[in-house]
């Protein structure tokens, strides 16, 4: 790789240059950790990661989130290696949203 800095095709997926992952962080205001950046986690494979975002943000943001992926369902499609209730419970860990949502 070279000395510049990734960039990503995604929203709210970063590379993390010390780690070589891709982070995922989500940009809220009024969420219950009282944070307005939640850095989610990281991930190898950047579509995962675009994935996950999707996720996180519709979660965290709501129905207003802008996402990357277009929505199956009225849900944000979760990749196959990361299902949505691990991001839930990560989300959870990181008091990002409420136990009810």
């Amino acid at each position: 790789m070279s000395r510049e800095a990734k960039k990503s095709r995604y929203r709210n997926v970063y590379w993390h240059k010390r780690r070589g992952r891709w982070l995922v962080k989500i940009h809220a205001r009024n969420n219950p950790s009282g944070k307005e950046t939640i850095n989610v986690d990281y991930y190898t494979d950047e579509d995962v990661a675009g994935r996950v975002a999707d996720v996180a943000a519709h979660l965290i943001q709501g129905p207003e989130a802008k996402l990357n992926f277009p929505l199956v369902d009225e849900v944000p499609l979760s990749p196959l290696s990361v299902p949505r209730a691990v991001i839930v419970e990560r989300l959870l860990e990181l008091n990002a949203i409420w136990p009810d949502e």
